[in-house]
């Protein structure tokens, strides 16, 4: 249920991510979900993956390559992490970056120039401003889905070679005489 719920948090927030590149008019529009979908994400992740963590299955050193899971979830898990540091690459790579933190005050807009030397705070334009919200919500988003496929990479590398030990150690579905 956990690893489900973090990896299909991960998918969703990496596909809209790289769906708000689309031409038209995006999705990501300020409103300030992306900050409670980023609270909610930084809440479960930890929760999720902390009692894994200090279970005795993580005292191993291999289940970080995560060798005890099926070929097909390493896969799937190892190409999600990698779209997501893609997402990454091409979002600082995007142009923006010489503005941050945009504001909007009334009918004007305000952004701080990390240029200048002592940092300066700018008036920009309302579709800069709207580029500028766009930026950094889309950076929250990468990052989040980011920590929920990590957690899930995790949940599941360390819990493997606890569920396969377990299954050992009950009797064979056929030995039950009881009835």
């Amino acid at each position: 249920m956990r690893s489900g719920t973090l990896f299909g948090l991960s998918v969703a927030l990496l596909s809209f991510v790289a769906l708000s590149w689309l031409p038209g008019p995006s999705p990501i529009d300020g409103t300030g979900w992306t900050m409670a979908v980023m609270t909610l994400s930084f809440v479960l992740c930890p929760c999720a993956a902390v009692p894994v963590i200090n279970s005795e299955a993580s005292r191993s050193p291999k289940w970080f390559l995560g060798r005890g899971l099926p070929g097909h979830v390493r896969a799937t898990l190892g190409l999600l992490i990698v779209s997501g540091v893609v997402l990454l690459v091409v979002n600082v790579l995007d142009g923006g970056g010489a503005l941050e933190t945009p504001r909007a005050l009334g009918d004007r807009y305000f952004a701080t120039d990390m240029t200048a030397s002592p940092r300066v705070e700018v008036e920009i334009s309302r579709s800069r401003y709207e580029f500028e919200v766009e930026d950094e919500q889309r950076m929250m988003l990468v990052l989040t889905g980011l920590l929920c496929a990590g957690a899930t990479w995790l949940i599941l590398a360390i819990g493997a070679p606890y569920r396969q030990e377990a299954a050992s150690r009950r009797p064979p579905h056929w030995a039950d005489i009881s009835g």
